[in-house]
């Protein structure tokens, strides 16, 4: 009686065992599915965002030096045509006064 008693405890005892065993498996490879799973879309959410912010900073970047760029060239065409004119203008003015 007594082996039949240890034996059918120790039965329980490894099948108690391996259910928790089982058990615990499942849930760490849930919870390491979900955190991998959670991992991918950070990592995807972070470098689809550092892609977009980089984009859109170099965009900015851009977008103000060209305007930065034809406002400065702009002045500096129209002071150029402005002295130069001015020039010509007074040049021609004195040869035309000099030749009348």
């Amino acid at each position: 009686m007594r082996s039949g008693r240890m034996a059918a405890v120790r039965w329980r005892w490894r099948r108690w065992w391996r259910w928790r065993r089982w058990w615990r498996w499942r849930r760490r490879w849930r919870w390491r599915r979900r955190w991998r799973w959670r991992r991918r879309w950070r990592r995807w959410w972070r470098w689809r965002w550092w892609r977009w912010r980089r984009w859109w900073r170099w965009r900015w970047r851009w977008r103000r030096w060209r305007r930065w760029r034809w406002r400065w060239r702009w002045r500096w065409r129209r002071r150029w045509r402005r002295r130069r004119r001015r020039r010509w203008r007074r040049r021609r003015r004195r040869r035309w006064r000099r030749r009348g």
